[in-house]
């Protein structure tokens, strides 16, 4: 009979914890209660960075132009590329260590706005190839330094 009864309640024991029954406490937490001081007191994780950035005065189909006789100069493999009339385009690029996408769109001040957005791991080096590319649009439009 005991070892019944110590079977049948071992069994009990087992099912209730597989179902995961929770206990509510007696007394909830007032709506509106901020989260424990621990947890509010926590680092926020950093930001992603922004992407890097620059405008021109070409329109967006010399630029396009422009970035993709860089990118072939600089050995950067061009995936692929769309354009939506004069107004603005996008470059899906891979350098050797790092992927971007270079969108190209007009501005109401009548400039190109260059944003090269750097995929994967955005490390220092990474963003500062970023600047150079957008750098060599910048001379291979023959453009003035901003």
């Amino acid at each position: 009979m005991r070892s019944n009864l110590a079977f049948l309640g071992s069994l009990v024991f087992l099912h209730a914890c597989s179902t995961g029954a929770s206990v509510r406490p007696a007394n909830p937490p007032a709506e509106g209660a901020g989260p424990p001081a621990a947890v509010s007191a926590a680092p926020r994780a950093a930001a992603a960075e922004p992407a890097v950035e620059r405008t021109y005065r070409s329109p967006v189909p010399i630029c396009v132009d422009a970035a993709l006789r860089v990118c072939r100069d600089r050995e950067i493999q061009v995936r692929s590329q769309e354009r939506s009339g004069d107004q603005s385009a996008s470059l899906r690029g891979q350098a050797r260590s790092f992927e971007f996408v270079l969108s190209l769109s007009r501005t109401p001040q009548n400039r190109t706005r260059a944003v090269v957005q750097l995929e994967g791991r955005a490390l220092k080096e990474h963003r500062d190839e970023a600047a150079r590319l957008l750098q060599g649009i910048c001379e291979a439009l023959l453009e003035p330094r901003d």
